[in-house]
């Protein structure tokens, strides 16, 4: 955590937006396009003008969201095994 100068326990919220956005790994879409799908949003509250989706590699959604089904079945079916 990042102190301010007087030290009364308050960090500053940029700097932990900073480390939190920093540490998000999110393939295929990345902090690039959750920038660009934030900047979107944005405008779109603000000028009440309708925008195109953002484009990102979609086909790399299976693989990962495949992965991801493999290790909780695995988590789950280890659940249900006797402790060791």
């Amino acid at each position: 955590m990042y102190y301010d100068d007087d030290h009364d326990g308050d960090y500053h919220q940029r700097d932990q937006q900073r480390d939190w956005v920093e540490g998000t790994v999110d393939w295929p879409r990345g902090r690039t396009v959750m920038r660009e799908i934030a900047d979107r949003l944005a405008a779109s509250e603000s000028t009440a003008q309708d925008y195109r989706p953002v484009r990102y590699f979609w086909p790399g959604l299976l693989p990962r969201n495949l992965l991801f089904l493999i290790v909780v079945f695995a988590h789950g079916l280890r659940r249900l095994a006797p402790p060791y």
